[in-house]
């Protein structure tokens, strides 16, 4: 009889699992990649993008991390075009000169060290823009995982079962409104705090149901092997690429959203929606990002005034 009734409960958990699944309505592509834990690492997160902005989704049930970049988003300012011979002071010619003695001497080592001198300065270094956080204050029971990626629709999504109810949140990214965007189902209501965080310096700032974040990236970065710890990254407010980040949320169910000094606190919304919005200074690879940067911030709040309308 304990067989049985074991057998039982399985069978209506697989119903129950089948069921969301069905009610998301989400059709099955071959093109999908799923898994049914969320990712412990970056490699294993799902990626979005619109060749702009990108994000990568762990989806946590507790607790969902969202990393994101922006594609102009480097340290550095415009190549002066100045020469740069070693600490010899030999110039470029000299060195191909020294490469091609250490080469008639058969002695290979040396001529790969020397060699170096021919390849000039190093390359500045893609930065991360930063993190967003969803915090879940729901402690119910989770069941029924499922974190998946439509490669052919470009859609990510999450869902699952918590105390038997229904939880569905879906992900994409829009080139046409260059926005990042995320939303969340739940019928009870969500309750959560969501923040956002820049490893790159800089001033937050709420405002009603909206996050900002101003920031900017080093001027100059030296290679990991040639220097590292704080002395790597070189910064100055007035040099280097600056940019706004946006996240702002809505609530088309009701609930209530209210900014307070660690982000948004979300409270009984049965849906939310997010939107995530960065521009950056970056003019081309000639220009200075401060001097004869763009307007980043006024670019910012335009396209949100843009997809609230």
């Amino acid at each position: 009889m304990k067989r049985i009734v074991f057998l039982a409960a399985l069978a209506c958990a697989a119903v129950a699992c089948t069921s969301v699944a069905k009610k998301a309505g989400e059709p099955r592509h071959e093109l999908t990649l799923h898994y049914d834990r969320p990712a412990d690492f970056f490699e294993e997160a799902l990626p979005i993008g619109n060749g702009r902005i990108g994000a990568m989704i762990y989806g946590g049930a507790k607790e969902e991390r969202i990393s994101l970049n922006d594609i102009t988003l480097w340290t550095g300012e415009p190549d002066r075009g100045m020469d740069h011979p070693d600490v010899s002071g030999r110039d470029y010619t000299g060195a191909v000169e020294d490469v091609r003695e250490a080469l008639a001497k058969e002695d290979y080592r040396l001529a790969e060290k020397l060699q170096e001198r021919l390849q000039g300065h190093h390359s500045e270094i893609y930065q991360p823009l930063g993190t967003l956080r969803i915090r879940h204050d729901d402690e119910g029971a989770v069941s029924c995982y499922r974190r998946e990626l439509n490669i052919s629709d470009a859609v990510a999504s999450v869902s699952y079962l918590r105390d038997d109810q229904p939880y569905k949140a879906t992900y994409f990214a829009s080139a046409p409104d260059s926005v990042i965007v995320v939303r969340m189902q739940y019928a009870p209501g969500l309750k959560a705090l969501v923040s956002f965080e820049s490893p790159q310096p800089g001033r937050p700032a709420q405002d009603g149901t909206t996050l900002r974040y101003d920031g900017y990236v080093a001027y100059h970065a030296y290679p990991g092997h040639y220097r590292s710890g704080p002395d790597q990254f070189l910064y100055d407010p007035q040099r280097g690429i600056h940019f706004r980040t946006i996240v702002h949320a809505e609530a088309p169910a009701g609930g209530t959203i209210t900014a307070q000094a660690d982000g948004l606190h979300i409270e009984d919304c049965p849906e939310l929606i997010l939107y995530i919005l960065n521009s950056t200074s970056f003019a081309g690879f000639d220009r200075d990002p401060v001097q004869e940067g763009l307007p980043y911030r006024e670019l910012a709040e335009a396209n949100l005034g843009r997809i609230k309308d």
